[in-house]
């Protein structure tokens, strides 16, 4: 009886094939995508329909095998693509709101849970020397510096509101305040000027003040740091 070929050897095709395993084991684990492992077990699959077709199909077993590996590929790219990650950042969706009495951020996450903040500075006549400083955005909730997002989550930032009053000496007046972090600690800011309602052309005479800033997320956000910009007429807050 004639001694079996290294071709037709057990142990050497099931040693093989564990030492490939484990190699490519470890390199999919290295390279933190067990995916990769899709690829060594088309060639099985295309081995496993050669030998397939070569016993029961043996004038058609190349061509057999070369279509069943076409389908075979076909389907292992289609789950090597279902199968990614989902995104792991942040994405922030955020709509400035500004009308008559007030003006604020919504943000929104589309991504993992995330730490979000804003920062701004502050262009125009205000009281205090607060104007040109560098100071944290106020969330609508949490007097703090940073909202712990969900995905899906919103939260809110409170710029500025409009304050009303109606008993002054000159009439009806509308001031501005901006909400702020500074310091940790919170803080009102006062516009320089309170506008009177009578006087109609009110923004020729008392300058408005502008808000510039940005949102910032950590982890960082996927599609960017994003920036708004406010401006805080006498009787109206528009954006940009």
């Amino acid at each position: 009886m004639a001694e079996p070929t290294w071709i037709s050897s057990n142990a050497f095709w099931s040693l093989g094939a564990l030492g490939v395993g484990v190699v490519v084991c470890v390199l999919a684990a290295a390279m933190k995508s067990l995916r990769l492992l899709l690829f060594p077990a088309w060639l099985c699959f295309v081995g496993s329909s050669w030998f397939y077709f070569r016993s029961t199909r043996p004038e058609w077993a190349g061509s057999l095998t070369s279509v069943s590996g076409l389908l075979i590929a076909t389907g292992l790219v289609w789950l090597y693509w279902a199968l990614r990650p989902q995104m792991q950042q942040p994405v922030a969706a955020i709509e400035v709101i500004c009308d008559s009495t007030h003006a604020e951020i919504v943000i929104r996450n589309d991504g993992v849970i995330a730490d979000f903040w804003g920062r701004f500075r502050i262009t125009g006549e205000v009281r205090d020397l607060w104007d040109r400083r560098d100071l944290f955005c106020r969330w609508e909730l949490v007097p703090a510096v940073r909202s712990r997002v969900a995905n899906g989550g919103i939260d809110r930032i409170v710029l500025a509101r409009q304050v009303r009053d109606l008993h002054t000496p000159v009439g009806p007046t509308a001031e501005w305040i901006i909400y702020a972090i500074c310091d940790d600690q919170p803080v009102e800011i006062r516009g320089m000027y309170a506008a009177p309602y009578y006087l109609p052309d009110a923004s020729k005479t008392f300058p408005s003040i502008v808000l510039e800033g940005s949102i910032i997320g950590d982890p960082d956000l996927a599609n960017g740091i994003q920036h708004f910009r406010v401006t805080l007429e006498p009787f109206r807050a528009v954006c940009g």
